[in-house]
């Protein structure tokens, strides 16, 4: 068999061997998904206002609210920081399907930091409403981050409207880059389990094979009623939508725009879904051959299944030395 040279090498062989090329990607989906396929009914925040009423106090709070964009709205949650004073605020994106809830001890480590936190279901995710692609991933992100510097929020829970930080994991982690590399008033981005979609287009062009297993990890997804999901164009057209928007969607490209400022990066030693020589690296690669001198790369064991509870404390940690 030809040896792909590609960052998909390892899962593409793997496929290519297989007599049934959907298995491997069936595997991974279900280590990544694991315990959040239960028999229970999926809980969607509801009956929250846009902002509620004004609260903030010296004590930690936790707010539900929703998120305005397009005609639909995202379901989210404000984990406000004990303090009284302007505190920076993260928004973290989750993966592809991702969990439906940032772990408490990640939650608290950022908290403990002084660090509110909002985090959200995308659009068509986890039961939230209208339907999900990785356009509207990125539409969702930036009305996150203008729910968090409009006005209204800023009265009401005293947060630094110009300390809005973005941080995601796998496929949150593309989402992140991409808006902050898009809003320049964005300070800083940290990215786990760096996962560029632009790579991942760029390998489905090349081979159906490996196209064919990741479709059919996308029809798992959208068709797991405990997941929630409901991907706007269907299986085969969020591949379409990756392959075509694959020069776009390619990390290495958003390195000018990232040049000036601090960008955290991690990847797990063993992600053999998102292979650091694939994905983080060339980005890293990218931000300093653009001149950028702000960038922290940190490696875990593990891989792709890392849980963030492993890196929340030294990301909080990170946000506070290079984002205040």
């Amino acid at each position: 068999m030809e040896k792909l040279s590609t960052w998909t090498t390892g899962i593409a062989t793997s496929l290519l061997r297989s007599r049934d090329p959907r298995s491997v990607m069936i595997m991974k989906l279900s280590s990544i998904v694991g315990a959040m396929v239960v028999a229970s009914t999926l809980t969607l925040l509801t009956g929250c206002a846009t902002v509620p009423p004004p609260h903030r106090s010296a004590e930690p709070a936790v707010v539900d609210v929703m998120i305005p964009v397009g005609e639909d709205v995202l379901p989210a949650t404000l984990h406000l920081a004990s303090s009284a004073a302007p505190q920076p605020s993260v928004i973290w994106l989750h993966g592809f399907p991702g969990l439906p809830e940032l772990g408490n001890g990640s939650i608290d480590a950022l908290r403990n930091e002084g660090l509110n936190v909002l985090t959200l279901h995308y659009r068509g995710s986890w039961g939230a409403p209208g339907t999900f692609s990785a356009a509207h991933a990125l539409e969702d992100a930036n009305a996150a981050v203008t729910f968090l510097r409009s006005p209204e929020t800023v009265a009401a829970y005293g947060i630094d409207p110009d300390g809005t930080v973005l941080m995601g994991d796998s496929f949150g982690s593309w989402v992140a880059l991409q808006t902050a590399a898009r809003d320049p008033l964005v300070p800083c981005v940290g990215a786990a389990l760096v996962f560029d979609l632009g790579g991942l287009g760029a390998e489905l062009s090349r081979d159906e094979a490996v196209r064919g297993g990741f479709e059919q990890m996308f029809s798992d997804v959208d068709n797991a009623p405990e997941l929630g999901y409901t991907l706007a164009t269907g299986a085969s057209g969020l591949a379409d939508e990756i392959i075509s928007g694959r020069d776009q969607y390619g990390l290495a490209g958003l390195a000018p725009a990232l040049r000036d400022r601090p960008v955290f990066l991690l990847g797990a030693e063993a992600d053999e879904l998102a292979p650091v020589e694939f994905h983080l690296r060339p980005f890293s690669d990218a931000l300093h051959a653009a001149g950028n001198s702000r960038v922290t790369q940190t490696m875990l064991p593990g891989g792709h299944e890392l849980p963030n509870s492993e890196y929340a404390s030294l990301f909080a940690d990170w946000v506070n030395r290079n984002c205040r």
